[in-house]
């Protein structure tokens, strides 16, 4: 693997920072609107996953309340 030097190091930090700052600045000025819906497409992918990773999540469910049911919590 091929070494960097440490200005190198420091330009590459940089200008990661001034796309995170921009990512920032994006984010902040977005409307409440356009927020909205992309929370809203959130929740309709969250809905859509399968139905194996479904069974799966009330299966852990399930364990959890057996676990509370034993240990009296």
């Amino acid at each position: 693997m091929k070494s960097i030097t440490k200005q190198q190091a420091h330009e590459f930090k940089a200008r990661w920072k001034l796309v995170n700052d921009f990512i920032a600045e994006q984010i902040r000025n977005t409307p409440a609107e356009i927020k909205l819906q992309q929370l809203s497409a959130m929740f309709i992918v969250g809905k859509s996953r399968s139905p194996a990773f479904l069974a799966e999540v009330q299966e852990v469910r399930n364990r959890w309340c057996l676990l509370k049911q034993k240990t009296n919590v």
